[in-house]
């Protein structure tokens, strides 16, 4: 198995229940346990959150995701301002924002974040599933499975067997 998709959103606040909602059935028909399913769903959130309220500058944002058997590998990135990560400290116990790059971490396997030289930022997640995964769901006529970005090279998360997905800085 090795599904793909990309769906690119405009930066407001009710585009992060869109991907949460696809991403979600995309999981379920790939047949991705529930405890990893919600892991992913809760980082994949926090991510796209955090592009919402500080993604500056830019207009819209593009994930890409790629679902194995072994693992999933999730891309959020935005043309706005470049965000620095430096190391991510807890906030104050009263704060009542802050602590989303440390769920992040605490959720999937693998957080890194890219910034480019000419502004955005690119948040990187990656989730090893348990060695079982269950069967896939079976798709009825009238539904249709996630499907994969085409090959104009639109979402960056690599080719199938091309190794490293894309160069990372582990935050």
């Amino acid at each position: 198995m090795d599904e793909r998709f990309s769906i690119e959103l405009p930066r407001k606040a009710c585009t992060v229940a869109v991907v949460r909602d696809f991403l979600g059935a995309a999981l379920d028909a790939s047949g991705v346990d529930t405890e990893s399913r919600n892991d992913i769903l809760a980082a994949v959130s926090e991510a796209c959150g955090n592009v919402v309220e500080h993604g500056d500058g830019a207009s819209g944002y593009l994930v890409c995701a790629r679902i194995q058997w072994e693992f999933c590998d999730i891309e959020i990135s935005n043309s706005g301002r470049a965000f620095d990560i430096g190391r991510p400290t807890p906030p104050p116990i009263e704060a009542e924002s802050g602590r989303g790059i440390l769920l992040m971490h605490g959720l999937v396997d693998q957080v890194g974040f890219r910034t480019a030289g000419n502004g955005g930022t690119r948040v990187y997640l990656h989730k090893r599933f348990p060695s079982q995964p269950r069967p896939p769901r079976q798709h009825s006529s009238r539904e249709r499975p996630a499907s994969a970005p085409d090959s104009s090279g639109t979402c960056p998360l690599g080719a199938p067997g091309s190794g490293s997905i894309f160069p990372m800085v582990s935050g």
